[in-house]
């Protein structure tokens, strides 16, 4: 705290005097001639106020007046710092620059120090050696003195110095071609450097003698440094899933080694299934995520707690709201062409068991009866709405039947509502509600083709098979937008592929399960108990993963913010 001005001297005596505090005010007023003695003004009286005399007055008390009792009221007053903070200020400020300098030069200060002392007593005429060997003495006592005293300051200054020294070092290594060849041996090789450079700089004696503390912070350096490049870290497609709010199981996080104990326990009874349905649950989120990606045009939203067939359900029937609210104010002025695109559904589908071929054309004729238009095929909007609505509640129902004929059907009677959407907007083209919900339908296909490309698991659909649904959707020339990765999603997709394999895991019978493994049932089941709510939550799934990585995490934290730290905490290690 610096010294207070004389004037707020005067100010802080007037307030006292006035105040009838006479005991301040006879030291404020001791205070003020003291320093106008040493710098007197002639202009100005030595006396603080006229007709008050408080050396009289204290003279009546009998009270002493040293100037140590009037320091002290002072620093009670908060006009002085008290001598020991002075004492302490004007010792902490060098000891923080020696101890920055010593991390600056990684302990090497005091023999920077001693050799230009040495030099300087050779040009006076001296000697080099007992001018050098005083100068370290000398620093290094300072050094042991302020880290006896001031611990935790002296370890952080001396850390503070090293900072621009390692970065230099990291910044000139991690450039070479070396280093990007081997990005994870070059920062582990840069701090077990630092180590050794720090160990043998700060130890005394001959270079022999130094040797092995030089060593030490070599192997401890290496070691910091080595533990958080392996230790389980958050694969980079695994992050991207995470910074889209999907929280992966911690073998699908952390990659091949993590994820194959993970697929090894997913076989184990009991609790292969809590794995595997944990599994699960991270494909339906990103199932939702691309269903809510997809219908971004309409705004839609899966509601809480679907997933699966119930997801695409809210899905279809937000769309066809969409369709339903911007139908009516439109219409067809010409729907002939829809007769033409039944023609070609019904020559595309002669596949289909007679049965249910049969039934599709009574479906599509159906959709478009001539009631449903006049005598100039035109068709108003009520009536294109009817249609529509048809269409997609037949192919729900259809779709949800695990029929592969039916599901075929169901296929077939999306694609003439398609055919159906595509003319009512091309002939009613400043329509903003059809537009934005045929932008919606378009996104969609591929995921209604992979949430029915599995008649066992319809609903649910992996990146691969969202993969496989766009490639087919895909209308240009030699399908070069999907060849490209150019269809909407579709690198996200395959970074989702990554992480969440090609297939949605699948539950084992308990039965078999214990015919298998009987011996593992009851540990397995304590496992499970143990493990359900790390796999079956969101918020589980990302407290084990944060376990995992979090120490990994810090040490490459400070690695990168810190270069030196390793090599630091190797060559303080050395030094004991």
């Amino acid at each position: 705290m610096a010294e207070p001005t004389l004037e707020r001297l005067e100010s802080a005596f007037m307030k006292a005097h006035n105040a009838g505090d006479k005991a301040n005010a006879k030291i404020l007023a001791d205070e003020i001639k003291r320093r106008r003695a040493v710098t007197p003004s002639p202009s100005v009286s030595t006396s603080p106020a006229p007709g008050i005399d408080y050396v009289a007055a204290d003279a009546e008390t009998d009270a002493p007046t040293p100037a140590s009792m009037a320091r002290q009221r002072m620093v009670e007053m908060g006009l002085a710092v008290a001598p020991e903070q002075t004492a302490a200020a004007q010792k902490v400020a060098p000891g923080m620059a020696r101890e920055f300098v010593s991390g600056l030069t990684f302990g090497g200060a005091d023999e920077l120090l001693g050799v230009g002392a040495g030099l300087s007593s050779v040009l006076r005429g001296g000697d080099f050696s007992p001018a050098a060997q005083a100068t370290m003495e000398k620093f290094r006592g300072q050094r042991k003195q302020f880290k006896e005293e001031y611990p935790v300051t002296a370890f952080a200054s001396e850390i503070a110095g090293s900072v621009p020294t390692g970065l230099y070092a990291g910044g000139k290594l991690l450039a070479t071609q070396a280093a990007k060849q081997f990005p994870r041996l070059a920062p582990i090789s840069l701090a077990a450097g630092e180590g050794g450079a720090y160990g043998l700089l700060s130890a005394e004696g001959s270079v022999p003698e130094r040797l092995p503390e030089a060593a030490i912070g070599t192997v401890a350096g290496g070691l910091l440094r080595g533990a958080g490049e392996y230790l389980p870290r958050v694969t980079e497609p695994a992050r991207k899933l995470i910074a889209e709010k999907i929280e992966p199981t911690v073998g699908q996080a952390f990659g091949p080694l993590i994820k194959k104990a993970e697929e090894r326990l997913g076989s184990v009874p009991i609790l292969g299934d809590v794995i595997r349905g944990g599994q699960k649950e991270v494909i339906e989120s990103f199932d939702n995520l691309m269903i809510e990606k997809a219908l971004e045009p309409i705004g839609f939203k899966v509601p809480a707690g679907k997933t699966g067939v119930k997801a695409m359900e809210a899905a279809e029937e937000a769309l066809a709201d969409s369709y339903r609210k911007s139908i009516p104010k439109a219409g067809l002025p010409d729907a002939r062409p829809l007769q033409t695109k039944i023609n070609e559904i019904v020559q595309n589908n002669t596949d289909l068991d007679q049965g249910v071929f049969k039934q599709l054309r009574q479906k599509l004729n159906k959709s478009i009866a001539s009631s449903l238009y006049d005598t100039d095929y035109k068709m108003t909007g009520e009536a294109v709405k009817k249609a529509d609505s048809f269409l997609g509640r037949e192919a729900a129902a259809f779709m949800r039947t695990g029929d592969p004929d039916k599901q075929q059907m169901a296929r077939a009677l999306y694609e003439f509502q398609n055919e159906l959407r595509n003319l009512l907007i091309n002939q009613n083209p400043s329509a903003k509600g059809l537009v934005q919900a045929r932008e919606a339908f378009k996104n969609i296909l591929p995921i209604r083709k992979a949430a029915t490309s599995s008649a066992k698991d319809v609903g649910t659909f992996t990146p691969a098979q969202l993969l496989g649904g766009m490639k087919q959707v895909d209308k240009s020339s030699g399908k070069t937008r999907f060849a490209t990765g150019q269809m909407p999603e579709q690198k996200f997709a395959m970074t989702a592929q990554e992480v969440l394999g090609k297939s949605v895991p699948e539950s084992q019978s308990m039965l078999a399960a214990m015919a298998v493994k009987p011996s593992l049932v009851p540990l397995s089941g304590l496992g499970a108990i143990v493990a359900q709510p790390f796999y079956q939550t969101r918020l589980g799934r990302k407290a084990a993963r944060t376990a995992l990585q979090t120490p990994g995490a810090v040490l490459r934290g400070a690695s990168k913010a810190f270069p030196t730290i390793p090599g630091m905490a190797g060559g303080l290690l050395a030094g004991e």
